[in-house]
């Protein structure tokens, strides 16, 4: 028996050794069975590959990618060193969050939220492009948005950003999705919140607001009082052509009864002229107009006309005033 020192742990114990060949081909084959089991083993191990649910793995035969990922499930490859799973990829939804300095088109500084959700594509062939096509995902798609986000509000105003997130969020959506598609990824959502100004910029904003709606609401009145000047001249014109209606339908009420006055006249004493008709007729209108001024007791009217009925009527009206008095 020959011996070796076996010095694995300590301390160092002597390993007998058989000296016989056959003792020493069978102590051969015992450790190489071992070993050929434990190379199946490994072997075994390397084809058979189990991946869990959203996640994806990545083969290689040889070096050469396999054009399709193995999804969810149990699968078989060739053993290694023919193919051997070189990535894992997760096929859950992620979520960027980064705040983007933009300056609107009206010289604007301020920050703006976005929140971008996006995942590898669950196609088993595009999910090797997105595996291989991008060194970092997550760096390479914010920066993206960066970009994108500050060309899109440099377009818009203070006003716009506030009122149009939507238009914006749209935009940048569009953009994202048509340039990661070709690289494996899947934009599900693009959301940009509240825009966040500085204290300062809100204070003006805020002074500006104010004084817009001052000014609206100064032209809300000069507009009301405007519209109630053109009512009341309306209304004027209106009078005034009502007014002149019944003063031509008096006239021709008067020229009616004086027409009829005539005929009568004309009638009764023929030998008339029309100016002796029309004379008498003036003459009544205005003893008539003289007799009910005169009915007022603290008013004297005086006929300047040469009439001796007038005179009378006149007389007669101051010395009912003087009774009065007296």
């Amino acid at each position: 028996m020959h011996s070796v020192r076996f010095c694995l742990f300590r301390p160092c114990v002597p390993l007998q050794l058989p000296q016989t060949t056959e003792s020493l081909a069978m102590f051969s084959s015992f450790y190489i069975g071992i070993a050929v089991l434990a190379l199946v083993a490994y072997l075994l191990k390397s084809m058979i590959q189990i991946v869990p649910g959203k996640t994806a793995y990545i083969v290689e035969t040889f070096g050469k990618p396999l054009s399709h990922a193995l999804m969810p499930g149990l699968h078989i490859i060739l053993p290694w060193p023919i193919q051997v799973v070189v990535g894992k990829l997760s096929l859950q939804l992620l979520e960027i969050r980064t705040n983007v300095a933009v300056k609107t088109s009206d010289n604007v500084f301020l920050g703006l939220p976005v929140s971008v959700q996006y995942r590898a594509n669950d196609d088993a062939y595009n999910t090797v492009s997105a595996y291989y096509e991008l060194s970092d995902p997550r760096d390479q798609i914010s920066s993206f948005i960066l970009n994108n986000v500050r060309q899109s509000a440099a377009k818009m105003t203070l006003e716009e950003l506030f009122q149009n997130r939507d238009k914006l969020q749209h935009v940048v959506l569009e953009e994202l999705t048509s340039r990661f598609n070709t690289y494996g990824y899947i934009i599900e959502a693009v959301l940009v919140d509240q825009p966040q100004p500085s204290g300062e910029v809100q204070e003006s904003f805020n002074r500006v607001i104010a004084s817009q709606r001052l000014l609206d609401a100064a032209r809300n009145e000069g507009e009301a009082s405007r519209i109630k000047l053109v009512k009341e001249a309306e209304a004027e014109a209106e009078s005034k052509r009502l007014q002149g209606e019944g003063i031509a339908n008096m006239r021709k009420a008067i020229a009616a009864g004086i027409e009829e006055s005539m005929l009568t006249i004309k009638k009764a004493a023929p030998n008339l002229t029309d100016a002796e008709i029309m004379g008498f007729l003036t003459d009544t209108n205005r003893l008539d107009t003289i007799s009910g001024a005169a009915t007022h007791g603290n008013l004297i009217v005086v006929d300047m006309q040469d009439s001796t009925s007038a005179r009378q009527i006149a007389l007669t009206g101051i010395g009912a005033k003087t009774t009065a008095v007296k």
